[in-house]
């Protein structure tokens, strides 16, 4: 459907923002947020169209675009809500944590515990991590300040901010697939120590010491899940 077919989204102007207290609303945007994480979950969204998504969501096309745009703003939406609770999740796991090293380490190991906690989830979030890989992205600013503190600090070793987050975004990738098809508690944890280990000697961090730094993040994020 081209830009000047798509049916028009309700004009605000008009009031239709009142809508978003109506409970019908919310069921058909919860709708289609959950048919896109299951769809994006399991196949890459330029794949996915938008008549399986509105059948999956049980919905019409109109509906849809009483919501979002287009397909590529649901996506920005799920990718934003999912680094969203990511980040909640790995800032609780940090807590006042000073150490940039641990502090990746133990965002790398968030990844890995919301693997196995909740598959479908982290499908979706393997699937749109690379979506955004810029360290200008306020959704990747979290991972950015982390490497920002460590080189101001000279504990991490690193070209560029912006390599060090998209080196950080692709490691947590591969890492959610490995324990996707790890499936279970103690392969999962062994995984997220390596791949722990082996980013932080990536960034300069020595292996003994890394390998340290590794196994107290798993244990910090996996403790709770035993």
């Amino acid at each position: 459907m081209t830009q000047s077919s798509r049916p028009s989204r309700p004009d605000p102007a008009d009031g239709a923002d009142t809508t978003r207290v109506d409970p019908r609303w919310r069921r058909t945007r919860e709708a289609i947020l959950r048919a896109g994480q299951e769809l994006f979950g399991r196949h890459h969204h330029s794949v996915v169209s938008l008549d399986e998504l509105i059948q999956l969501a049980a919905i019409s096309k109109q509906s849809f675009y009483n919501h979002f745009t287009d397909k590529d703003e649901l996506v920005a939406e799920l990718l934003d809500t999912a680094r969203h609770e990511f980040d909640a999740l790995a800032s609780a796991a940090n807590g006042d944590e000073k150490d940039p090293a641990l502090r990746i380490a133990t965002g790398l190991s968030v990844y890995a515990g919301q693997a196995l906690e909740n598959a479908a989830h982290a499908r979706l979030l393997a699937h749109l991590l690379f979506e955004n890989i810029s360290a200008d992205s306020q959704t990747n600013s979290p991972v950015v300040a982390d490497i920002r503190l460590g080189l101001d600090q000279g504990r991490l070793a690193l070209y560029t901010v912006e390599t060090g987050a998209a080196f950080i975004i692709g490691v947590g990738g591969a890492l959610v697939n490995r324990v996707l098809l790890d499936g279970d508690h103690a392969r999962a944890m062994m995984s997220a120590q390596q791949f722990c280990t082996l980013t932080l000697r990536a960034f300069g961090i020595a292996p003994i010491e890394a390998d340290v730094i590794a196994a107290r993040a798993v244990d910090r994020v996996f403790r709770s899940r035993s």
